[in-house]
């Protein structure tokens, strides 16, 4: 699961280029309703988000179309990316978001790694993904690079970037676009950097424009993306519903593997009549 924060001004790029009501319809289509958009704490299926974005760039044609929308929301990922960028250094700040991605999303975990003169900061995936998913990686990139800039400078490029995808022509637009070499093939999306960097303090003039207080940190914890079973299953339902309602298309995943999620429900001690 991950926070709808993720899908940032999609549903609006989408009605400006492609014309009114394109955005419910690529929504619906991915089995998500549209309002959900508007519900910046609401989780919902990371396949079901990166499935959004590859379909959006496949109606628009563009295949840049996640970058374009990740430089416009740098700064939108909520208290968990302001938490990290409050440390004093970039080892901190690094080390922070690590920690604090659980508060999220689930099924992906980011990780600092260093040998020698050389460091990456690595974006891991797990499970079962699309194969079709550069374009949520695309989006990622800006967000990820706002950070380190905090630290290293306002123009400052990785050495070079990895990607968990096969390589095809996209890959080289990437490349030209952020004018930085992309390594297609890799075990998960990383930045390559010298690790003296890790040191480097936070310059004033990125000073976070309103640090999270105590408050924003409860919230954060308070509003994490379902780590049961049981808690996965409500939140599924609740989709489900809210697209039926909507007129999308549910998952139907519950109606389907309904054995399967009462076991499951078992192990966490809850009924489905109680979820339900």
């Amino acid at each position: 699961m991950t926070s709808v924060r993720g899908i940032g001004p999609l549903p609006a790029f989408l009605d400006r280029i492609e014309g009114p009501h394109a955005a419910a319809q690529l929504f619906a289509e991915a089995g998500l309703p549209i309002d959900v958009a508007g519900e910046a704490e609401r989780m919902v299926p990371l396949n079901n988000l990166i499935a959004l974005y590859e379909a959006a760039a496949h109606m628009t044609g563009d295949p840049l179309l996640g970058l374009k929308t990740g430089r416009v929301m740098i700064d939108a990922y909520g208290t968990w990316v302001a938490y990290s960028r409050a440390a004093p250094t970039l080892r901190g700040c690094l080390q922070r978001a690590a920690r604090a991605i659980a508060y999220h999303q689930t099924g992906t975990a980011l990780e600092l790694s260093t040998s020698g003169s050389r460091a990456q900061f690595t974006y891991h995936v797990f499970g079962l993904r699309p194969a079709e998913r550069l374009q949520h990686l695309q989006h990622t990139i800006p967000a990820l690079l706002s950070s380190f800039r905090c630290y290293a400078g306002q123009h400052w490029k990785p050495d070079w970037i990895e990607l968990d995808v096969g390589y095809d022509q996209r890959i080289e637009e990437m490349a030209r676009a952020l004018s930085v070499p992309i390594r297609s093939g890799s075990h998960a999306m990383a930045f390559a950097f010298p690790s003296r960097l890790l040191e480097n303090r936070r310059h004033v003039q990125s000073e976070p424009l309103s640090q999270p207080g105590w408050r924003d940190l409860k919230t954060m914890v308070q509003g994490r993306p379902p780590n049961a079973f049981s808690a996965l299953v409500r939140e599924t339902i609740h989709l489900d519903l809210t697209c039926t309602l909507h007129g999308s298309k549910p998952s139907g995943a519950c109606a389907r593997q309904s054995c399967y999620i009462q076991c499951c429900l078992r192990l966490d001690r809850v009924s489905l009549a109680a979820v339900l």
